[in-house]
């Protein structure tokens, strides 16, 4: 293309606490632009990045957080409250193979919630072989099914929904700009505890078996006390700026970088 040693600028994707199998590549960047003071103390200690090759400026996202919440894009007719479930792809960690039907079930039949299923986007993809037309025929009245539309990416359900259930998709962090309860599936029986890749998982009732889903989804929310102090300081750490001015500061650090460049 011409071009002779360019810049290479990263703008971070997600805010979770897994481990991603490219994150290696981080290094090679010369700045690298992180959500906050988790990340950055993580990335520190792996040694992908300095104070010289990074900088912290928040979530871009949530520059848009309050106008997302606004719009009510996909309604239900009877106005009740949506909890999301919001499964994250990866086979061995995913929740909805053991969970799905059963949530769909207890929502149809329960009246304090309504229900979006809105899995991570590469569920989709076809080396994962989850088929739309599977999910789209649970849809009913108190269940909308989501398999692609702008909703999925854009924090409309995370901004909205009373009440997030999900596994280890990075959207908890999002879905935590306002804490609200929020219940974790591990079907799998994961030792979670003590784990850095599932800090998340202190935020909320963890669910190993199905039995313990309807008591779980109906006490979420006299719980909830009991876990918003770690969410809130969890949201810090991750973010740690106030919700909006991100795009700024993320412009405003390109800026200073390039223009020190000899």
């Amino acid at each position: 293309m011409g071009l002779n040693h360019p810049r290479l600028i990263l703008l971070m994707h997600g805010a979770g606490d897994r481990y991603v199998n490219d994150e290696h590549l981080v290094k090679e960047f010369d700045l690298t632009l992180i959500s906050g003071r988790k990340v950055t103390h993580d990335f520190k200690q792996k040694g992908l990045i300095t104070d010289q090759t990074s900088r912290i400026i928040g979530y871009p996202k949530f520059d848009v957080f309050e106008a997302i919440r606004k719009k009510m894009a996909y309604p239900f007719q009877n106005q009740r409250p949506f909890a999301l479930y919001n499964p994250h792809y990866k086979r061995n960690l995913n929740s909805s193979p053991v969970f799905m039907k059963a949530l769909v079930k207890v929502f149809n039949t329960a009246h304090t919630y309504n229900l979006v299923v809105a899995p991570h986007i590469k569920q989709f993809h076809k080396n994962f072989a989850i088929k739309k037309y599977w999910l789209e025929r649970l849809h009913s009245t108190k269940t909308l099914v989501d398999t692609g539309s702008p909703a999925m990416l854009d924090m409309t359900y995370t901004s909205q929904a009373a009440l997030y259930i999900g596994d280890v998709s990075s959207q908890i962090y999002e879905f935590m700009a306002i804490p609200r309860p929020c219940i974790f599936l591990n079907p799998q029986k994961i030792k979670w505890q003590d784990n850095p890749n599932f800090r998340h998982w202190t935020m909320g009732d963890v669910i190993e078996d199905i039995d313990a889903l309807k008591p779980a989804i109906e006490q979420a929310q006299a719980r909830h006390h009991l876990y918003r102090p770690i969410q809130e300081k969890l949201f810090q750490e991750t973010f740690g700026y106030p919700l909006l001015g991100e795009s700024r500061r993320a412009a405003e650090a390109i800026v200073d970088f390039m223009t020190k460049i000899k």
